[in-house]
């Protein structure tokens, strides 16, 4: 069949049209949802739902994906338990935008190993199981620069995968879709150039109202803003507040109301110590008070919405919240039984609830023991705001500690009185501002620690010892110049040793230039408060804490701004600040009972009491120090400003 033959021409002809419209058409309009579940194939060994997508699995994944490809909507946040889909949910992101909206996209994980793992681990080997997308990036190879497992390109733009610790991977080009995962894991700072999340987003501003940040992750604590306007707690939670905060709901299968699943509501019957009997476990409607099961499930996330809780909230944000009861592939049985094991320890406890149950932790025991700290914050000497002060130490009491905690614009220093079997008054926490490198701010506390203090058997009570920190390397020497020719006057440099199982004291000081420098086990310190901090308001007597009216709330806070944590390294539990919260008051009690066992030894307690019972005939009594007084001695504090 010759070409010019008007069948072979007709021949040709269909055959070019056939392949035209077999390569060349353009693509279908989808939502991302619509695309994921024509496009997207889960591997075997990534999931057991290997197979086509189907989002029926999880169905709150679907309003979640079509609000990243709506174009009104520019910022999407999604916060959700583990067991939830989110990994699958970022992947999907990923490879839309490669392959339906080509465009310069970053993903930020935790850290570079993660990312590393999310790139090997997850995306990879579900490119290479859909068979649409199996070409996308082309093959990964060491020596190619287009394509490696940190950076890969495709036609129209490139996907490159960041640890938020690295911020040279966050500087990168300017980037339309911006996706971080699991944020609540990032550090404060990307090394020494700031919050990474920042840092990312700045990439996107030249896209201006076409760009996508997409923010994913299982909350931590919850959110707390203080007196300096800084922000601690679930950085993801405070973006899910900002959006239009939209809840997932199910209906009943028994009355059809709407509500959010919420484990709080959950009831099993409790075995002893084994699992929970899946067959005792069911969810009581809110409306009809009717058992829901778990055989009903299937049918209640099918039916399942969002709802919308800030009204008026732009659709430029849109936030998502899915509760753990409603999570694709979790349990009830599983989730109480987990419950059961972990309730009695605030750490596993803190871990269930944010990764199993996806809701933000707040420590409603420590807000407690603040109000109950503060109910017990009265004069000692049973006096009115407006009478004058008759005595600072009560009866009971027969020795002063003070502790000193070292800051780079300011001195802040506690005293204490201490009585039989330790027991302990808060006297005053006083701030001297100056810097520590200069002369003039150890003048004021030296004057400060030779002030007397009014008892309640008439007699002037001095300072017995004074721990000074000298943990902050660059005022250690400033420390250790002052505190050396008052060893004899019992104060002491200490610095907090890093063991979580160092002793309170040493047997030994540690030679310094000049003097001697104590190690105090800070773990131990601030356990043996915290215990006594717990004991009941009434129970006076040995390790009792009281506290006067100079305990501000402040004060009460920063005194309960250490929280137990694990440390991976010595495999044991330790005590740290709590993210973003002032220790000063702790780190100063901490202190100044590390005074009282380096200079009093308990059996010398008593006698110290009788003693300062016993009025001098020598002496006048002493009228009770007011702030006034001390201001006299290193002047009024200054302006307030800004601290590091």
């Amino acid at each position: 069949m010759t070409l010019t033959h008007p069948t072979g021409r007709q021949a040709m002809n269909e055959a070019v049209r056939a392949r035209f419209r077999r390569h060349c058409r353009p693509k279908p309009k989808l939502t991302m949802s619509e695309w994921a579940e024509r496009y997207v194939v889960l591997p075997s060994s990534t999931t057991r739902q290997a197979g086509k997508l189907r989002l029926a699995v999880a169905p709150y994944l679907r309003e979640v994906m079509d609000a990243i490809s709506d174009p009104r909507t520019q910022r999407v946040t999604f916060i959700a338990p583990s067991q939830s889909a989110k990994t699958t949910f970022g992947i999907v992101v990923v490879l839309y935008f490669a392959h339906q909206e080509p465009s310069p996209q970053l993903v930020v994980q935790p850290t570079i190993s993660m990312a590393e793992d999310f790139s090997k681990g997850r995306l990879t080997p579900t490119v290479e199981a859909s068979p649409d997308l199996a070409g996308l990036f082309g093959t990964p190879r060491s020596r190619d620069s287009v394509n490696t497992i940190l950076s890969k390109q495709y036609a129209g733009g490139q996907l490159d995968i960041a640890g938020a610790n690295s911020p040279a991977g966050l500087a990168s080009r300017p980037k339309r879709v911006l996706m971080f995962d699991e944020v609540d894991r990032y550090p404060e700072e990307a090394g020494t150039e700031g919050d990474p999340i920042s840092i990312g987003e700045a990439r996107t501003r030249s896209f201006q109202r076409t760009r996508k940040i997409i923010i994913v992750t299982s909350p931590t604590d919850e959110p707390v803003q203080d007196a300096d306007g800084r922000w601690s707690g679930s950085r993801g939670w405070r973006e899910y507040l900002e959006g239009t905060r939209e809840v997932w709901e199910e209906p009943c299968p028994h009355c059809g109301a709407y509500q959010v699943l919420t484990f709080d509501r959950l009831k099993w019957e409790d075995p002893g110590d084994g699992a929970v009997d899946p067959t005792t476990v069911y969810y009581p409607c809110v409306a009809c008070e009717q058992p829901i099961s778990e055989e009903h499930r299937p049918l209640m996330r099918a039916r399942g919405r969002f709802r919308q809780t800030r009204d008026g909230a732009p659709i430029a944000h849109r936030s998502f919240h899915v509760q753990g009861l409603s999570a694709a592939f979790a349990l009830w049985d599983e989730l109480a039984t987990e419950f059961r094991k972990k309730k009695n320890d605030p750490v596993t406890l803190k871990t269930f609830l944010n990764t199993a149950l996806g809701v933000v932790w707040k420590d409603v025991r420590a807000e407690n023991a603040k109000d109950l700290l503060l109910a017990r914050a009265k004069r000692y000497d049973g006096g009115g705001p407006d009478d004058e002060l008759r005595f600072d130490v009560p009866r009971e009491a027969g020795v002063l500690t003070a502790g000193v905690d070292v800051q780079g614009d300011r001195l802040e220093v506690s005293l204490w009185a201490w009585g039989v079997g330790q027991q302990s008054w808060l006297i005053t926490h006083e701030i001297i501002h100056g810097d520590p490198t200069q002369p003039l701010v150890w003048e004021h506390l030296d004057n400060w620690r030779r002030l007397q203090w009014q008892h309640e058997s008439g007699q002037r009570l001095p300072i017995t010892a004074m721990a000074v920190d000298a943990g902050d390397g660059n005022m250690a020497n400033h420390v250790y110049r002052w505190c050396a020719p008052r060893l004899s006057e019992q104060v002491f440099a200490i610095k907090g040793h890093n063991s979580p199982t160092a002793p309170l004291t040493p047997r030994v000081a540690t030679k310094v230039k000049p003097g001697r420098l104590y190690m105090v086990g800070v773990n131990g310190l601030t356990e043996r408060w915290y215990r006594r901090l717990n004991m009941p308001e009434g129970s006076h007597g040995p390790g009792y804490v009281h506290l006067n009216h100079r305990a501000t709330e402040e004060f009460v806070k920063q005194l309960l701004g250490m929280e137990r944590t694990y440390d991976p390294k010595t495999r044991r539990r330790r005590w740290a600040p709590r993210k973003n919260t002032r220790v000063e008051a702790a780190d100063c009690a901490n202190y100044a009972l590390a005074a009282l066992l380096l200079s009093t030894r308990d059996e010398e307690m008593a006698a110290a009491v009788t003693r300062a019972n016993t009025p001098s005939t020598e002496q006048p009594p002493a009228p009770a120090l007011s702030y006034s007084s001390a201001d006299e001695l290193y002047g009024p504090a200054p302006t307030p400003r800004w601290l590091p």
